[in-house]
Formats: structure tokens, C-alpha cells, sequence
């Protein structure tokens, strides 16, 4: 996995689908509130709701990218454009 223990958010579109996936996760568990400090200790303004977004693109882009591996286009498409969505609304300390 792309090594995400260093501060700020990785490069979630350099990941494979299963770190995806193990970011989301991590995202969560054991709390949002905790990974939020884990990746932004500086604690910038937004920084739960960015983590919080940064866990929706790797969940999202995840899906995307197994839906195109099925053959799933289109689909995958509109789940791109969620991502774009979501990258645009990060604040600038939460983009790659």
C-alpha cells in the first residue's frame, strides 16, 4: 500500500483498489476524529470534514475502478465525476 502514515493526504489516484479500500477503512476506524489528526496533526481549519471527504474519493474511486475492470463504463464514469467533485471541495492541504 502507498504509504499514507506521513502527515497530509496521499495520493489516493496512485493507489490500487484494495488500498482504496484500506483507506476508507482507516478512515474510520477506530475513529474519524483520530485519523483526521493522524493525517492533518496541525489541525487546519476543515481538516475532520476533509478527512471525511478523503474517505468518500477512496471508497468512490475504489468502486470506479472495479466497475471499468467489469466492464461497467459508464458507471464508473458518473463515480469519476463524484471524485472530481469531492477533489475540488478539498481544501488546498487535502489535495495531492
Amino acid at each position: 500500500m502507498t504509504d499514507d502514515d506521513d502527515y497530509g493526504a496521499p495520493n489516493l489516484d496512485g493507489m490500487w483498489a484494495d488500498d482504496l479500500m484500506e483507506f476508507w477503512t482507516k478512515t474510520y476506524s477506530p475513529s474519524l476524529a483520530k485519523r483526521a489528526l493522524e493525517l492533518f496533526p496541525d489541525m487546519p481549519e476543515g481538516y475532520i470534514a476533509a478527512t471525511e471527504s478523503l474517505g468518500n474519493y477512496a471508497m468512490y474511486k475504489a468502486d470506479a475502478m472495479n466497475l471499468r475492470e467489469r466492464g461497467f463504463v459508464t458507471s464508473a464514469v458518473r463515480i469519476e465525476q463524484l471524485c472530481d467533485d469531492i477533489y475540488n471541495k478539498l481544501p488546498a492541504y487535502a489535495r495531492w
